[in-house]
């Protein structure tokens, strides 16, 4: 599983988002998600473009409150070399509702214009935010009809992953070794008793 941090600042907003969100220029924004590389199915039918659900759970919070949109609405697209241009995108593949508000849609862009930072359309297990020369955030949402957003540039991104950490077995061989020790313990302990009982 890889998890994915997102941390931005916000530079722009539209409609009325401190109404809405509680969030101004200047804020701090920040997005999680995670997927299954091994799971995880390209659906794109191209060669160049990875298209993947996510089917994990994807995060935003703005404002103090974490917006989650539910399994069904995460998604990402990798762009490998499309016009000589890589991209990636992770957000909201439909809108979602939640802590009272609806229409909910969010996502980050990153785009390296020298087609130089993936190898393939399969979704990275990390990259650096250095690698592109572009990169921004966006998040929007209503209010009984009343609608705000954010946009601004992402500061950091930050990929951490359990590959390589599942639990080795032990050889049948320690297990063997493990036998033969507590055997020979017992065999002393029993020669040092024999020994006793003689004296």
């Amino acid at each position: 599983m890889v998890e994915v941090e997102v941390t931005g600042t916000i530079t722009d907003v539209t409609g009325d988002p401190d109404k809405i969100f509680g969030a101004d220029d200047g804020d701090t924004f920040m997005m999680s998600y995670s997927y299954d590389t091994d799971t995880a199915v390209d659906i794109s039918g191209s060669p160049n473009i990875g298209l993947y659900f996510l089917g994990t759970p994807m995060s935003f919070t703005l404002g103090g409150v974490t917006y989650i949109a539910p399994d069904s609405s995460s998604a990402s697209r990798i762009d490998n070399d499309t016009g000589g241009v890589d991209s990636y995108v992770a957000g909201t593949a439909r809108s979602f509702s939640d802590n009272g508000l609806d229409n909910l849609t969010g996502m980050i862009l990153l785009t390296d214009t020298d087609g130089s930072v993936f190898s393939d359309d399969s979704l990275p297990i990390s990259f650096a935010l250095s690698d592109f020369e572009q990169s921004m955030f966006n998040f929007g949402g209503s209010d009984d009809g009343v609608f705000g957003g954010v946009q601004g540039s992402i500061d950091s991104i930050t990929f951490s992953s359990d590959m390589g950490m599942s639990p080795v077995p032990l050889p049948a061989a320690i297990w063997l070794f493990g036998s033969a020790l507590a055997g020979l313990f017992g065999f002393k302990l029993r020669q040092r008793h024999t020994q006793v009982l003689a004296a």
